[in-house]
């Protein structure tokens, strides 16, 4: 019995993902089977759905491209799973009270018995936008963010109005940003900025020219981000890694002048 209460119960939830969502059938099919599986390669997510591997193979990249769906490598295989179901809110915000309302719902589908991957890498343009979206929204309202920034390459692939939308949103859930930065210009006028973005700023007087990228401590996670040579950046979910660069940061900003 229960069975066939949950079989009906997904058939109403894909025809709410193609209702309010905007899914195809076959597309609604796979973001279900991908919640299902935790995380899974193609095949898998074929055989789960019951869809052709050459139809799944056509559809996957069309959400990855959406943002509802991420991807992965793990011994060497491509492994597809969803973040977080919220994202759909993000897709189509003109329909986001009716998907808010069945997001319960398709947590419940998701495997809790599989880990999500710890390690998320991020590259390019788009990659960058990704994975400050991906930092503020896992930092509470009323949290904080870490940051030591050593180069200023940042503002050359960021476009302004996203590094200003990505501000906004920092300051709308309150969280606080600290932030060790190096002598230049660019650190310099994020100073004088202080006391409107919520945030603190102190500078290295010294060896910085040992730094050439930057870091973000937050949540249970420590971002690595380079600008140097276009973009590439990966998000560590680890506790002791995130420890650790919590405490080298507290050593360091201790030393700072305010």
């Amino acid at each position: 019995m229960s069975i066939m209460v949950n079989k009906l119960k997904e058939r109403d939830l894909k025809k709410r993902l193609m209702d309010d969502a905007g899914f195809s059938d076959k597309k609604a099919a796979i973001y279900m089977s991908i919640l299902k599986l935790g995380e899974a390669t193609s095949n898998e997510i074929a055989k789960s759905a019951n869809i052709k591997r050459t139809t799944v193979y056509n559809i996957l990249p069309e959400l990855l491209k959406e943002g509802v769906v991420r991807k992965t490598k793990r011994l060497k295989k491509t492994l597809f799973y969803i973040e977080d179901t919220s994202d759909l809110v993000s897709r189509l915000d003109e329909k986001r009270f009716g998907i808010e309302e069945i997001l319960p719902d398709l947590n419940s589908l998701q495997m809790s018995n599989r880990s999500k991957p710890k390690v998320v890498q991020y590259e390019g343009q788009n990659g960058i936008i990704q994975l400050y979206k991906d930092l503020l929204n896992s930092i509470p309202v009323g949290g904080e963010l870490l940051s030591v920034i050593g180069a200023n390459y940042a503002k050359d692939l960021m476009p302004y109005h996203i590094l200003e939308y990505y501000s906004d949103f920092r300051l709308k859930k309150k969280i606080r940003h600290r932030l060790i930065g190096t002598n230049n210009d660019f650190i310099k006028e994020f100073k004088a900025k202080d006391k409107d973005q919520y945030r603190e700023t102190r500078i290295l007087e010294e060896g910085n020219e040992l730094i050439g990228s930057d870091i973000r401590i937050f949540g249970n996670k420590v971002a690595m981000l380079s600008f140097k040579e276009g973009f590439i950046g990966v998000i560590i979910e680890s506790e002791d890694l995130h420890k650790l660069n919590k405490v080298m940061f507290e050593r360091v900003w201790n030393t700072l002048k305010a």
